[in-house]
Protein backbone atom coordinates (compact mmCIF):
# COMPACT_ATOMS: atom_id res chain seq x y z
CA UNK A 1 0.00 0.00 0.00
CA UNK A 2 1.47 3.30 -0.83
CA UNK A 3 2.13 6.02 1.57
CA UNK A 4 -0.83 8.15 0.75
CA UNK A 5 -3.31 4.93 1.47
CA UNK A 6 -1.66 4.35 4.88
CA UNK A 7 -2.01 8.02 6.04
CA UNK A 8 -5.56 8.15 4.81
CA UNK A 9 -6.24 5.35 6.35
CA UNK A 10 -4.64 6.26 9.62
CA UNK A 11 -6.05 9.58 9.67
CA UNK A 12 -9.55 7.92 9.07
CA UNK A 13 -9.16 6.40 12.67
CA UNK A 14 -7.83 9.09 14.23
CA UNK A 15 -11.20 10.22 13.47
CA UNK A 16 -12.73 7.41 14.60
CA UNK A 17 -11.47 7.32 18.32
CA UNK A 18 -10.49 11.08 18.86
CA UNK A 19 -12.55 14.04 19.26
CA UNK A 20 -13.52 15.60 15.97
CA UNK A 21 -12.40 19.42 15.49
CA UNK A 22 -15.64 21.33 14.03
CA UNK A 23 -15.59 24.54 12.50
CA UNK A 24 -18.98 26.12 12.48
CA UNK A 25 -21.35 23.13 11.26
CA UNK A 26 -18.99 21.32 9.14
CA UNK A 27 -16.57 18.16 10.23
CA UNK A 28 -13.31 18.75 8.79
CA UNK A 29 -10.22 16.34 7.81
CA UNK A 30 -7.04 16.15 10.04
CA UNK A 31 -5.76 15.01 6.52
CA UNK A 32 -6.87 15.92 3.15
CA UNK A 33 -8.75 13.44 1.46
CA UNK A 34 -7.55 13.11 -2.43
CA UNK A 35 -8.99 10.51 -4.63
CA UNK A 36 -7.17 9.21 -7.96
CA UNK A 37 -8.62 10.32 -11.27
CA UNK A 38 -7.39 7.38 -13.49
CA UNK A 39 -8.12 9.28 -16.66
CA UNK A 40 -6.50 12.24 -15.92
CA UNK A 41 -3.07 13.09 -15.91
CA UNK A 42 -0.30 16.49 -15.99
CA UNK A 43 2.85 15.52 -17.61
CA UNK A 44 2.22 11.95 -16.52
CA UNK A 45 1.72 12.77 -13.12
CA UNK A 46 -1.48 11.25 -11.72
CA UNK A 47 -4.11 13.81 -10.79
CA UNK A 48 -6.42 13.81 -7.37
CA UNK A 49 -9.23 15.64 -6.41
CA UNK A 50 -10.34 16.81 -3.23
CA UNK A 51 -13.40 14.80 -1.34
CA UNK A 52 -14.17 17.48 1.09
CA UNK A 53 -12.59 20.70 2.02
CA UNK A 54 -9.46 20.85 3.53
CA UNK A 55 -8.62 23.61 6.07
CA UNK A 56 -4.43 23.94 6.72
CA UNK A 57 -3.00 26.83 9.34
CA UNK A 58 0.11 28.87 9.09
CA UNK A 59 1.50 28.87 12.46
CA UNK A 60 3.99 31.19 11.44
CA UNK A 61 1.63 34.13 10.78
CA UNK A 62 -1.45 32.70 12.14
CA UNK A 63 -2.97 32.14 8.41
CA UNK A 64 -5.80 29.36 7.91
CA UNK A 65 -5.98 28.67 4.47
CA UNK A 66 -9.26 27.04 2.79
CA UNK A 67 -8.66 24.40 0.02
CA UNK A 68 -11.88 23.58 -1.60
CA UNK A 69 -13.53 20.48 -2.08
CA UNK A 70 -13.31 19.17 -5.77
CA UNK A 71 -10.07 21.00 -5.92
CA UNK A 72 -7.57 18.81 -8.20
CA UNK A 73 -4.32 18.58 -7.77
CA UNK A 74 -1.10 16.45 -9.04
CA UNK A 75 0.18 15.98 -5.30
CA UNK A 76 3.76 16.57 -5.30
CA UNK A 77 4.97 17.30 -8.78
CA UNK A 78 8.42 15.35 -8.70
CA UNK A 79 10.18 14.48 -11.69
CA UNK A 80 9.77 11.32 -13.66
CA UNK A 81 13.91 10.59 -13.51
CA UNK A 82 13.49 10.90 -9.57
CA UNK A 83 10.48 9.84 -8.51
CA UNK A 84 11.51 5.95 -7.28
CA UNK A 85 12.88 7.92 -4.57
CA UNK A 86 10.47 10.54 -3.95
CA UNK A 87 6.92 9.24 -4.92
CA UNK A 88 4.17 11.84 -5.70
CA UNK A 89 1.71 10.90 -2.76
CA UNK A 90 4.92 9.78 -0.59
CA UNK A 91 4.24 11.50 3.16
CA UNK A 92 4.35 14.89 2.25
CA UNK A 93 1.68 14.80 -0.21
CA UNK A 94 -0.72 16.95 2.49
CA UNK A 95 1.96 19.83 2.71
CA UNK A 96 2.11 19.37 -1.47
CA UNK A 97 -1.72 19.87 -1.57
CA UNK A 98 -1.53 22.72 -0.03
CA UNK A 99 1.51 24.26 -2.05
CA UNK A 100 -0.36 23.64 -5.67
CA UNK A 101 -3.41 25.53 -4.26
CA UNK A 102 -1.00 28.38 -3.27
CA UNK A 103 0.66 28.46 -6.50
CA UNK A 104 -2.50 28.30 -8.03
CA UNK A 105 -3.88 31.28 -6.75
CA UNK A 106 -0.81 33.11 -8.20
CA UNK A 107 -1.20 35.68 -10.67
CA UNK A 108 1.21 35.58 -13.65
CA UNK A 109 -0.01 39.15 -14.72
CA UNK A 110 1.10 40.79 -11.78
CA UNK A 111 4.52 42.45 -10.88
CA UNK A 112 7.28 40.22 -10.90
CA UNK A 113 7.78 41.67 -7.59
CA UNK A 114 4.51 40.66 -6.30
CA UNK A 115 4.73 37.23 -7.99
CA UNK A 116 8.42 36.71 -6.11
CA UNK A 117 6.39 37.59 -2.52
CA UNK A 118 3.69 35.05 -3.30
CA UNK A 119 5.72 32.24 -4.49
CA UNK A 120 8.35 33.32 -0.73
CA UNK A 121 5.09 32.80 1.12
CA UNK A 122 3.57 29.72 -1.03
CA UNK A 123 7.34 27.81 -0.83
CA UNK A 124 7.57 28.66 3.48
CA UNK A 125 4.03 27.56 3.89
CA UNK A 126 4.84 24.39 2.06
CA UNK A 127 7.94 23.84 4.19
CA UNK A 128 6.36 24.44 7.27
CA UNK A 129 3.72 21.97 6.51
CA UNK A 130 6.00 19.46 5.88
CA UNK A 131 7.90 20.37 9.21
CA UNK A 132 3.77 19.39 10.73
CA UNK A 133 3.46 16.38 9.05
CA UNK A 134 6.48 15.13 10.18
CA UNK A 135 8.45 14.17 6.70
CA UNK A 136 12.05 13.76 7.75
CA UNK A 137 14.71 16.96 7.04
CA UNK A 138 16.62 15.19 4.32
CA UNK A 139 13.64 14.63 2.09
CA UNK A 140 12.04 18.50 3.02
CA UNK A 141 14.91 19.80 2.72
CA UNK A 142 15.75 18.46 -1.24
CA UNK A 143 11.82 19.33 -2.20
CA UNK A 144 12.54 22.47 -0.58
CA UNK A 145 15.32 23.43 -2.19
CA UNK A 146 14.13 21.77 -5.57
CA UNK A 147 10.60 23.98 -5.15
CA UNK A 148 12.64 27.29 -4.73
CA UNK A 149 15.11 26.95 -7.36
CA UNK A 150 12.06 25.83 -10.35
CA UNK A 151 9.38 26.40 -8.94
CA UNK A 152 8.25 30.02 -10.77
CA UNK A 153 7.46 28.05 -14.19
CA UNK A 154 4.46 26.34 -12.51
CA UNK A 155 3.41 28.98 -10.61
CA UNK A 156 0.10 30.96 -11.35
CA UNK A 157 -1.26 28.62 -14.17
CA UNK A 158 -4.62 29.31 -15.21
CA UNK A 159 -4.57 25.63 -16.06
CA UNK A 160 -3.94 24.36 -12.50
CA UNK A 161 -6.93 26.47 -10.98
CA UNK A 162 -9.27 23.28 -11.71
CA UNK A 163 -11.61 21.53 -10.02
CA UNK A 164 -13.16 17.56 -10.81
CA UNK A 165 -15.79 15.64 -8.83
CA UNK A 166 -14.80 12.84 -7.03
CA UNK A 167 -17.44 10.95 -7.99
CA UNK A 168 -18.07 11.34 -11.40
CA UNK A 169 -14.20 12.12 -12.74
CA UNK A 170 -15.77 15.14 -14.38
CA UNK A 171 -14.51 18.61 -14.51
CA UNK A 172 -16.66 20.99 -12.28
CA UNK A 173 -17.22 24.66 -12.31
CA UNK A 174 -14.89 26.84 -9.53
CA UNK A 175 -17.11 27.62 -6.48
CA UNK A 176 -15.89 30.49 -7.05
CA UNK A 177 -13.40 32.85 -9.73
CA UNK A 178 -9.99 32.71 -9.46
CA UNK A 179 -9.79 36.41 -8.90
CA UNK A 180 -11.91 35.93 -5.97
CA UNK A 181 -10.14 32.56 -4.41
CA UNK A 182 -7.61 34.78 -2.31
CA UNK A 183 -9.53 36.78 -0.08
CA UNK A 184 -12.45 33.72 0.02
CA UNK A 185 -10.05 31.38 1.25
CA UNK A 186 -7.73 32.76 3.33
CA UNK A 187 -8.07 34.34 6.69
CA UNK A 188 -6.46 35.67 9.43
CA UNK A 189 -6.66 33.09 12.98
CA UNK A 190 -3.45 34.24 15.60
CA UNK A 191 -2.19 30.98 17.20
CA UNK A 192 -3.79 28.23 14.85
CA UNK A 193 -6.62 27.49 17.20
CA UNK A 194 -8.54 24.79 16.55
CA UNK A 195 -5.88 22.45 14.90
CA UNK A 196 -5.01 20.92 17.83
CA UNK A 197 -5.41 17.33 16.32
CA UNK A 198 -2.74 17.87 13.82
CA UNK A 199 -0.17 16.78 16.70
CA UNK A 200 -1.96 13.65 17.70
CA UNK A 201 -2.11 12.81 13.79
CA UNK A 202 1.63 13.09 14.04
CA UNK A 203 2.38 11.27 17.36
CA UNK A 204 0.73 8.33 15.68
CA UNK A 205 2.53 8.78 12.63
CA UNK A 206 5.67 8.70 14.35
CA UNK A 207 4.58 5.68 16.47
CA UNK A 208 3.85 3.88 13.40
CA UNK A 209 6.77 4.67 11.21
CA UNK A 210 9.21 3.37 14.53
CA UNK A 211 7.06 0.36 14.86
CA UNK A 212 7.63 -0.79 10.75
CA UNK A 213 11.00 0.81 10.35
CA UNK A 214 13.93 -1.76 9.15
CA UNK A 215 16.48 -0.56 11.24
CA UNK A 216 16.29 -2.19 14.66
CA UNK A 217 17.64 0.96 16.76
CA UNK A 218 14.70 2.94 15.69
CA UNK A 219 12.39 0.17 16.91
CA UNK A 220 13.45 0.33 20.06
CA UNK A 221 14.04 4.21 20.54
CA UNK A 222 17.38 4.47 20.15
CA UNK A 223 17.58 6.67 17.19
CA UNK A 224 15.14 8.78 16.07
CA UNK A 225 12.83 7.87 13.24
CA UNK A 226 13.58 9.17 9.64
CA UNK A 227 16.27 11.45 10.94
Amino acid sequence: MSTLGKVVIIGFLIQCVSPITTYGQSVEPILPQPVPMPKLTKEGRRIFTLAQEFRYCFDRDGIEITIPKHYASDLASIPRSVRGFFPPDGEYFPAAIVHDWLYALGDRNAPIEVQSIERSFADDVFEAAMLDYDVDDATRQFIVSVVRLGGARGFGLETDYFFVDNLTGTQVSPPFAKSLAKTKTTSANPGCDGFEPRKALIEIQEKTRRQYSKNPLVRIGLLPVGR
